[in-house]
């Protein structure tokens, strides 16, 4: 059998794996807190390629407030598991860059709770970065100036 994390690090963009995953993030109470922030962080593995933008997805549905979107509303969860699940997700949304994710995280960076603001702005940081390296990729060389 295939381990949950070979299937990870093989970059399985399987329907299946998902919906596991997500079941993982939505009941750190009974999986336990190190699988759930696990799962955060497997999910960061997920660069490029198929299944990256499922794991932005997973990734933002933790974050979500909105009880209808969000896997809190499966639980009444403790509130500090959830805002260390939260944190885990900003560290990963960040390591993958996903520049859609600006929006909730700068959001986050004006919360209350001191380590979500924190993992929430630099999270923000590393997008900003790296979309700032993209532009500067694309823009032309400077031509030299005549001597």
């Amino acid at each position: 059998a295939v381990s949950l994390r070979q299937l990870v690090q093989r970059r399985s963009a399987a329907r299946e794996l998902f919906v596991h995953l997500k079941d993982l993030l939505g009941r750190p109470e009974e999986v336990g807190l190190d699988a759930a922030l696990q799962t955060c962080s497997m999910l960061a593995g997920y660069q490029s390629g198929e299944g990256r933008e499922q794991a932005v997805d997973l990734l933002l549905e933790v974050l979500s407030d909105e009880p209808r979107k969000s896997l809190w509303s499966r639980l009444a969860g403790d509130q500090n598991t959830r805002e260390l699940l939260k944190a885990a997700a900003c560290q990963a949304l960040g390591r993958l860059q996903a520049g859609r994710a600006a929006g909730e995280l700068a959001r986050l960076a004006e919360g209350k709770d001191k380590a979500l603001r924190t993992a929430a702005a630099h999270a923000l940081r590393l997008i900003q970065a790296a979309q700032a390296a993209g532009e500067l990729r694309s823009q032309p060389p400077l031509a030299p100036r005549p001597s």
